[in-house]
């Protein structure tokens, strides 16, 4: 009886844990995101200025800078999810393998601590602590919709099964629930 209760309150102390470190690693994202954002700003803007030539009525030239501009916005964009996985991968170092699937547009985080990976497949089985799983998903939704908001990075976030990495335990994308293995069962 007194291991299922040390059980129940390491859960309860991991939960807390891993909510403290998105909200920490958030924080963090939001300021580096702020100033990412800030210095883009004025480097932007000391650009057109620098070459703003209103003389110029080349449409040969205006579509060059149209292919420059999305291009840039392109590889922004993959840089901004590079930060977000970085980000990611700091908050659950040794907890979990992070990485980003190109394919499916999605942050995948596969539990790989002993402790989380009993705990999301006791979840999956139908066996896990709700409070627990709830806590969690909620810091992945919270996470997903600053990623949208402070990088620009609108991908899923996806918690992997850990026995089978075909199969997600939960998903969502931009703040908002996609999936959970407790709610719509073991479809996805």
């Amino acid at each position: 009886m007194k291991n299922n209760k040390d059980s129940k309150v390491n859960l309860i102390v991991y939960a807390i844990l891993v909510v403290l470190l998105v909200i920490g690693g958030t924080s963090a994202f939001v300021y580096h995101a702020h100033q990412k954002a800030e210095n883009e700003e004025l480097s932007e803007y000391a650009d057109s200025s620098k070459y703003d030539d209103s003389s110029s009525d080349s449409t040969e030239d205006d579509d060059v800078d149209e292919f420059e501009s999305s291009t840039e916005r392109s590889s922004t964009s993959d840089s901004n999810v590079d930060q977000v996985v970085s980000m990611i991968q700091s908050q659950f170092k040794d907890k979990a393998t992070v990485s980003y699937d190109k394919d499916s547009k999605a942050i995948l985080i596969i539990p790989s601590d002993s402790e989380f990976t009993d705990e999301v497949v006791d979840v999956a089985n139908g066996d896990g602590d709700e409070e627990t799983w709830n806590k969690l998903i909620d810091s992945i939704n919270d996470v997903s919709s600053q990623m949208v908001s402070k990088y620009d990075a609108k991908v899923a976030l996806a918690i992997v099964n850990p026995q089978n990495h075909d199969k997600v335990l939960y998903e969502a994308l931009d703040g908002n629930t996609v999936y959970n293995v407790v709610i719509d069962g073991s479809e996805k």
